[in-house]
């Protein structure tokens, strides 16, 4: 196969930034190749793609540039302009709202075909078959504005592949996605490769990548770490994040435990190494904690929400919500997850006269959202939105969070220690006087929840807290979360992270067509695998490695390597 992308040496130092975004990075890339670029927040990952695309230094112009950069032979830094280059190169970028610009999806798929003359009949033909091939065919007369967060990014990846590019780059195509369709979407970016075009995807699900790609950057700090296939560097010491499945192997293995020397990548190899070295283990069950009871803070009773032009979202949804309970609201893009939690703080009501969410402070008589005025309940419920951008509006990070706080009336003294605490907890300790404008996407999402959990809400709902965190970020957040629950706050979030779900929510509200589908504790949710079908989640890799081998409904690392372990041992005596 030709190389269609060469790198060589390739340096990126924004205008006043202490390091380099990129530094000397080499690589390349050949025709029909899937190539993943993986590493933490900050690594350069998202900078890379803007060079790939000529962004930079067509557009962006606070960043110099040096070295060689090539694609389909021509070196980007001599192209014309930005334009010339995306007439072959396609770029989806991490936030896809900023790339949808027409009312619908069949419009936002052909708007830019009609921009280049694309002639109508390929115009149709092409928007009819990405539409199949992305799962947007029951979507095409929706509004954009009003998908969910995961319908945003099919959109935007569908409308870039009907330009016909020659290259695809892909920023975090599926972070809003659950999990069945993060799968179709891989699938679906295997379809368009085999088909010749390059594609190079940024992305944080590593089990995806270890699936899907043919080889594997690794970035951190700007700098190339490691380059290979997907078995070469994830199966390497290198590696900074592997599949669950290949490190609860890589563990057993050091605990003599694990019956094959290959590694699996995945589930069904994880299985066939396990199966085939000391046959089915016989299943047992840890002991379930027995249930706390807890005051409801949270009632919902025969909610129903539809929206304008006729979208049932809620169905007639009972719940309540104890005090101090961490709850996980899972289930596919659009089933209602978003429209049920801007029920909890009155952001939304519901649609039907009968339908009641009723809050219930410590200390205070219960209220109906409906009773009393947004700004009122944010005292009580706090909210943090999917797209951070949505509520951050300050030019530094210490005003986000202070602003809030002086609208409760705290006193000035006690303002500046709880603003440098909660940055400190989410991970941005001394950015204080750093623009929220100039922080990535990841950065703006945790900034987004201390502005909330500084204020101290009794109950903090937040959609996808881990958007665009790499995974020691994500456990970072929901290391937070958890203490913030212990403390007696309730936390509810939305999640398609079934792995981080697992492990930290002692309730799961599974939706489906805007009602609930299941509720109970995780490993009682998990177990529930025919139901979970329905909804587009699939366990966590290791719940799903358990209960095809016969094992417990498995949480966690440890919890497996508990179990799996003792259960090696007794079959080899």
């Amino acid at each position: 196969m030709s190389t269609t992308i060469a790198v060589r040496n390739l340096s990126v130092r924004y205008r006043g930034a202490e390091r380099r975004a990129l530094d000397e990075v080499d690589f390349e890339a050949a025709e029909g190749e899937i190539l993943g670029v993986l590493g933490p927040t900050g690594a350069g990952k998202s900078t890379l793609l803007k060079c790939l695309a000529g962004v930079i230094p067509h557009f962006e112009h606070d960043a110099r540039y040096k070295g060689s950069l090539s694609v389909l032979g021509r070196e980007l830094a001599e192209s014309d302009s930005l334009a010339s280059v995306a007439a072959d190169v396609g770029l989806v970028l991490q936030d896809p709202e900023v790339q949808l610009v027409n009312t619908t999806v069949r419009e936002e798929l052909a708007w830019g075909m009609e921009n280049r003359g694309v002639p109508v009949p390929v115009i149709l033909d092409r928007v009819d078959r990405a539409a199949e091939l992305f799962g947007l065919t029951d979507l095409l007369d929706r509004f954009t504005h009003a998908l969910s967060g995961g319908e945003k990014q099919r959109t935007v990846v569908a409308a870039t592949f009907c330009l016909d590019p020659r290259v695809m780059l892909l920023d975090e195509p599926t972070s809003e996605l659950d999990p069945a369709g993060t799968d179709d979407v891989m699938r679906a970016i295997r379809t368009v490769a085999a088909q010749g075009v390059t594609v190079v995807i940024v992305e944080h699900k590593v089990e995806e990548l270890a699936e899907y790609a043919d080889r594997l950057v690794q970035l951190d700090h700007g700098a190339v770490t490691a380059v290979g296939t997907p078995r070469e560097l994830l199966t390497s010491p290198r590696a900074v994040h592997r599949p669950p499945v290949l490190a609860l192997a890589r563990r057993l293995r050091e605990l003599q435990a694990w019956p094959s020397t290959e590694l699996p990548l995945t589930v069904d190899e994880a299985v066939a190494q396990w199966t085939g070295g000391v046959g089915r283990v016989v299943p047992h069950a840890p002991a379930a904690p027995s249930a706390v009871p807890r005051p409801d803070v949270l009632t919902l009773r025969d909610v129903r929400h539809v929206y304008p032009g006729g979208v049932a979202a809620l169905t007639g949804v009972e719940l309540a919500i104890g005090r101090g309970e961490f709850v996980a609201i899972i289930g596919k893009n659009g089933s209602g997850k978003t429209t049920l939690a801007k029920h909890l703080n009155g952001m939304l009501h519901p649609t039907n006269r009968d339908g009641t969410v009723t809050v219930a402070p410590a200390g205070a008589p219960p209220f109906r959202t409906g009773e009393r005025r947004l700004h009122q309940i944010a005292r009580h419920v706090g909210y943090v939105f999917q797209n951070p951008d949505r509520q951050i509006f300050h030019d530094s990070c210490a005003e986000e969070l202070e602003f809030g706080l002086r609208n409760l009336g705290v006193p000035e003294a006690e303002i500046g220690p709880r603003v440098g605490e909660t940055l400190r907890a989410v991970g941005l300790a001394g950015r204080e006087r750093t623009n929220p404008a100039h922080m990535s996407r990841g950065e703006r999402q945790r900034l987004a929840i201390a502005a909330t959990l500084v204020m101290e809400p009794e109950v903090a709902v937040i959609d996808e807290p881990t958007t665009g965190q790499d995974p020691a970020e994500a456990r970072l957040i929901l290391d937070v979360l958890a203490a913030y629950c212990r403390a007696g706050h309730t936390v509810v979030i939305i999640s398609h992270d079934m792995a981080l779900v697992a492990g930290y929510a002692d309730r799961i509200i599974a939706m489906r067509h805007g009602s609930v589908l299941a509720d109970g504790p995780p490993r009682e949710v998990f177990a529930m695998v025919d139901v979970l079908d329905t909804t587009n989640i699939r366990p966590p890799q290791l719940t799903a490695f358990g209960s095809r081998i016969g094992a417990p409904v498995l949480l966690d690392h440890d919890e497996a390597v508990a179990a799996l372990s003792g259960l090696a041992a007794n079959e080899r005596c």
